[in-house]
């Protein structure tokens, strides 16, 4: 995440330096580029048309802002907090990229496979019955979300057995 001052004069000619430097950092390792997201703070700073204008381009009107992965640059301001959640969900999608939405219900003795949804995925939801089982809502990526699918069938072909 590249947080930028788009209320500095010279925010452009920083984000020029950042990117330049970010180039050199990933040619010196031999590495691509990871997923970049911008976000453009101070928003609540700028003049009324400046930040109208800030705003369009950072919901993909503008051009390369947006993209079917969702938005890599989101219009923020820390003081207030908006975008704050816009941001944090352009992280999500960076970092687990399409998610399925999965509900399971484990019993309490399954934690290897609570540990596992957790540990590939976001837990949404959780609660417990009164016999200690869980009932779980998780977003999971598309592979995660079939390797559960195959581990709880088989785990229930063990069951019927």
């Amino acid at each position: 995440v590249h947080v930028r001052d788009v209320a500095h004069p010279e925010t452009d000619a920083q984000k020029q330096d950042v990117e330049t430097v970010l180039a050199q950092l990933h040619k010196a390792e031999g590495a691509t580029a990871p997923t970049l997201i911008e976000a453009w703070n101070k928003t609540d700073l700028l003049p009324p048309d400046r930040r109208a204008a800030r705003l369009a381009r950072a919901t993909g009107e503008g051009g390369r802002e947006g993209g079917p992965d969702g938005p890599r640059v989101v219009a923020i301001s820390a003081l207030t907090g908006d975008g704050v959640a816009d941001l944090v969900a352009a992280i999500d999608r960076a970092a687990y990229g399409p998610t399925q939405t999965v509900q399971v219900r484990l019993d309490a003795a399954d934690g290897r496979t609570r540990a596992w949804i957790a540990a590939r995925g976001r837990v949404v939801e959780e609660t417990f019955d009164e016999d200690g089982a869980v009932s779980l809502t998780a977003e999971l990526a598309a592979d995660a979300h079939a390797q559960l699918t195959d581990m709880l069938g088989r785990a229930r072909a063990r069951a019927a057995e």
